[in-house]
C-alpha cells in the first residue's frame, strides 16, 4: 500500500488515480470531523469536498510534518468549519475604530498553527504506541469503529480493548501533562 507521501507527491504531479486512493482513505475520517464541528450532514460533505479540492490544488506545495496528510486536511476542515460559521453568524456592525484595531489574520494564522502542531503531536504519540494499542487508536478513532467491532477485528473482548483504550488515553494525557501542553 502506498503511503500517504507518495500519494500526495505523485497527486501533485496530477495523478488522479492516487489522489483519489487519498480521497478513499481519508474521507471517512474527515466527514466524521466536519459533522462534529458543524453538527449537519450537508455542511460536514461540503466541508470534505472544500479540504480535498484545496488539497488537490495545492497539492504541489503541502509539506508533509509526518507521513499522513491527515492532520493537514483535519486543520483544512477546522479552518474552513470557522469560515463557515463567520458566514452564518449575524453579523453586527462595529464601530470603524474597533474594526480597524483588531488584526483579522493574526489569531487565525496563530490558531491554525497550534491546532495543527496539536495534531501533529497527537498523530506522532498514537504512531508510537505499540502495535495493538496503535491499531485500537487507528480503528476507533480515525475508522470510526465501534469497540465491538474493533475487538472482534483484534481478537480482543470488548472489556479489555475499553480497559486498552483508557490506558491509552491516560498515557496521552500523562505524555501530554509532561511536554506541557494543556
Amino acid at each position: 500500500m502506498a503511503s500517504d507521501r507518495d500519494l500526495l507527491w505523485r497527486s501533485a504531479h496530477r495523478d488522479r488515480d492516487a489522489f483519489a486512493q487519498l480521497f478513499d482513505r481519508h474521507a471517512n475520517t474527515v466527514f466524521r470531523y466536519g459533522f462534529g464541528l458543524t453538527g449537519d450532514a450537508n455542511d460536514a460533505q461540503d466541508l470534505v469536498q472544500d479540504a480535498f479540492l484545496i488539497a488537490w490544488r495545492r497539492s504541489p506545495e503541502i509539506d508533509l510534518m509526518g507521513d499522513s496528510i491527515l492532520p493537514w486536511l483535519l486543520v483544512c476542515v477546522r479552518n474552513l468549519a470557522a469560515n463557515l460559521r463567520r458566514r452564518n453568524a449575524v453579523r453586527v456592525s462595529a464601530p470603524l475604530e474597533t474594526a480597524l484595531e483588531k488584526s483579522s489574520d493574526e489569531p487565525d494564522m496563530l490558531e491554525a498553527i497550534e491546532n495543527t502542531l496539536e495534531l501533529e503531536w497527537v498523530f506522532n504519540e498514537i504512531a508510537a504506541l505499540g502495535d495493538i494499542d496503535r491499531r485500537i487508536a487507528e480503528l476507533c478513532l480515525y475508522d470510526g469503529v465501534s469497540y465491538a467491532e474493533a475487538a472482534a477485528q483484534l481478537g480482543l473482548s470488548v472489556g479489555a480493548l475499553a480497559k486498552r483504550i483508557q490506558r491509552i488515553r491516560d498515557r496521552l494525557r500523562m505524555r501530554r501533562a509532561g511536554d506541557g501542553r494543556s
